[in-house]
């Protein structure tokens, strides 16, 4: 749904005149009207539109929720970190399950403990956990109930709505309520501008963000978790606020790429040639997600990654050396289908909002 395609049907449609009577048009563009009354009807159908969205997020999100939980699982896997504590090649848990007879008492604990905590492999309880694939990530969280396919969920969808919120009405202001100024300026002057304002709302939403990251991250069971609620996230980071803007300056290259690439396809493209373009998006911008989820979570707190990255190049570059490429795109086949699934099912909902609003109003 186009709001600006929108605009210029409205302002073509010859019946308009007379209900409204708007002014000439822009000698720069035009489809400009710049007339109260078309505004209002405009926003009233953004509105309107925009409230089937959100609940179609809401309902999307139930569905996403498990591929987001673990493709940020695997992107929080630290490969090097396998090799970081000194106790990780000691006796394993399966091998603890073979022994019990031989077993000395300070490992049946360690190994009781391990049980309780649901982790994997050779992972440790209040550590930050490694995962080496997808099977091994579902089996953890499996192991930590149902709800552990949906840790961060309530948090990424007030994440994406607030984001959204404060990006879409703003820009509706400057294309509608002033669009004659907006309007005769250069694409150069309209695509920073959504570039500054989507920037600009990422950085202030950016605890949100930061606390779905070290939620998804942590041990959902109760005796293992980090944060055991949203307010306990906030009081445990008053003392030091500037820590829940970690990561804040990936979100300006991020934009460039989200909004430049976008802009660069016709809006009569089909619909494959969108899924192509968003999914060619992902590809690009997936290196700073994994990145900003890493620098969310360097925490010396219990259960969260151990300091490793001073900031967004070097991350990107000890990532590289590390782990090569594959560890800048860990988890990146569950990203690209939530993307799809969210894409495809908010046009959807998108057009019902219009096919409704039409049935209501006209």
């Amino acid at each position: 749904f186009s709001m600006s395609k929108d605009f210029g049907e409205f302002a073509r449609n010859p019946e308009n005149y007379s209900r409204y009577k708007p002014k000439p048009p822009s000698a720069r563009d035009p489809n400009l009207y710049t007339n109260g009354p078309v505004y209002e009807e405009i926003l009233q159908k953004t509105k309107f539109v925009e409230s089937y969205k959100f609940c179609g997020l809401i309902g999307l999100s139930l569905i996403t929720a498990p591929l987001t939980t673990i493709h940020t699982s695997l992107q929080l896997s630290v490969m090097p970190h396998r090799n970081l504590y000194g106790d990780v090649s000691g006796v394993e848990a399966n091998k603890l399950a073979n022994i019990p007879k031989e077993i000395t008492v300070q490992d049946r604990r360690r190994y009781e403990l391990l049980i309780k905590s649901g982790v994997t492999g050779t992972n440790k309880p209040f550590r930050a956990p490694v995962y080496t694939g997808y099977f091994e990530v579902i089996q953890a969280l499996m192991r930590q109930g149902f709800l552990g396919f949906y840790k961060g969920n309530l948090i990424g969808m007030t994440h994406l709505g607030l984001t959204g919120l404060s990006r879409m009405y703003p820009m509706h202001h400057f294309k509608y309520s002033n669009s004659e100024f907006y309007h005769g300026q250069s694409n150069m002057y309209r695509i920073c501008l959504a570039i500054m304002m989507a920037t600009g709302a990422d950085m202030l939403l950016n605890p949100l963000y930061m606390m779905q990251s070290r939620f998804i991250l942590q041990n959902r069971l109760t005796n293992f978790s980090t944060y055991k609620g949203i307010m306990h996230f906030f009081k445990k980071h008053m003392k030091n606020p500037m820590k829940l803007y970690l990561g804040y300056t990936v979100h300006l290259p991020k934009n460039v790429l989200t909004i430049v690439g976008p802009m660069l396809v016709s809006k009569d493209a089909s619909k494959t040639m969108l899924i192509a373009s968003t999914q060619l998006n992902g590809i690009l911008t997936y290196p700073l997600i994994t990145i900003a989820r890493r620098l969310h979570c360097q925490d010396p707190a219990p259960g969260m990654l151990p300091l490793r990255y001073s900031g967004v190049s070097h991350a990107l570059k000890l990532i590289i050396k590390e782990e090569g490429i594959k560890g800048i795109y860990r988890g990146y086949l569950c990203y690209a289908l939530a993307n799809l699934i969210m894409m495809v099912g908010i046009t959807e909902f998108s057009a019902l909002g219009e096919r409704m609003y039409d049935l209501q109003y006209n």
